[in-house]
């Protein structure tokens, strides 16, 4: 059975394409090509973007 890569949640995920999933928890689609997964953020218009890390993507305050 297939997990999520982000929230490990067995139960919402719901294949999208070939070796195409998306994760009704945590809103993410990925891809498992062999032993490679690649994960992406849903934009609100619909695009995919390379998934980041919470912690990745929150910059300290002031650092801009």
């Amino acid at each position: 059975m297939i997990s999520c890569p982000v929230c490990e949640n067995k139960r919402a995920i719901g294949k999208v394409g070939s070796e195409q999933y998306f994760c009704w928890d945590c809103c993410v689609e990925f891809i498992i090509h062999g032993n490679e997964t690649t994960v992406f953020s849903v934009e609100s218009d619909g695009t995919l973007t390379l998934y980041l890390e919470p912690s990745d993507s929150i910059l300290p305050f002031g650092s801009l």
